[in-house]
């Protein structure tokens, strides 16, 4: 069976994608020769996959960001797109500690270019139940960058209360239907995200990093700019 697959050629680093091609041809090679010879994969787990997919995103000179948002939606996306009857697809469960903090890391390291030198972000969970969760980002000096954590010391109502109390203006309560709130608070930046899974890959990471830079430089804009804007 012949597929489409763009030559060489066609790719935007020839040179990167005929490297590749050479090592995809290579391993597949090596795992029918250990086929024929009755070893299975010659040892070889599943592996020999990721393996092939890490050469075939080079084959399309995929960037970093690509490769998130290919792999999220491969593993997330698609099942979700076609529910089977009686089971939750996987992006609609809770989110765990280790995708949260991958979430975390993501936004984090792509805000990274948008800083001034000598500036960083660092990123917390502040409370979250099983509906709702609050991160904080807080801009600090180079000196004093931290790994994610999580505290979790106050119920979640509580801490939006608080954050609420100090804003003048109405809020949308359904963070599922409007899962965008993002309260700016002197060098603190609060993120209220429901807990799916959804909300916490590492492609969604890449977009909220988008929107968080419009949304600075929409408010850093002159008054004339942002009815522009509108």
């Amino acid at each position: 069976m012949n597929l489409p697959f763009p030559d060489v050629s066609e790719m935007p680093d020839p040179g990167r994608a005929r490297e590749a091609a050479l090592c995809i041809v290579s391993i597949l090679d090596q795992a029918m020769a250990a086929t024929r010879n009755g070893f299975a994969s010659a040892g070889r787990d599943g592996s020999i996959f990721e393996e092939i997919d890490r050469h075939v995103y080079e084959y399309f000179c995929l960037s970093s960001e690509e490769v998130m948002m290919m792999e999220d939606g491969v593993e997330f996306v698609f099942s979700a797109a076609q529910p089977c009857h009686g089971s939750l697809p996987a992006a609609w469960k809770n989110s765990s500690e280790r995708e949260r903090r991958l979430y975390a890391e993501t936004l984090v390291h792509d805000l990274g270019p948008w800083l001034k030198d000598g500036s960083a972000v660092n990123a917390c969970l502040m409370s979250c139940n099983s509906d709702l969760a609050l991160l904080r980002l807080t801009l600090c000096a180079q000196e004093g960058k931290r790994e994610y954590m999580e505290l979790r010391d106050h119920a979640v109502r509580e801490r939006l209360a608080e954050l609420f109390s100090h804003i003048h203006q109405p809020l949308r309560g359904n963070f599922q239907l409007f899962p965008d709130c993002r309260i700016f608070d002197g060098d603190h930046l609060y993120l209220v995200k429901p807990m799916q899974r959804r909300f916490w890959l590492r492609g969604a990471a890449l977009a909220d990093v988008a929107a968080l830079v419009l949304d600075i430089q929409f408010q850093s804009a002159p008054p004339k700019e942002r009815r522009r804007a509108w």
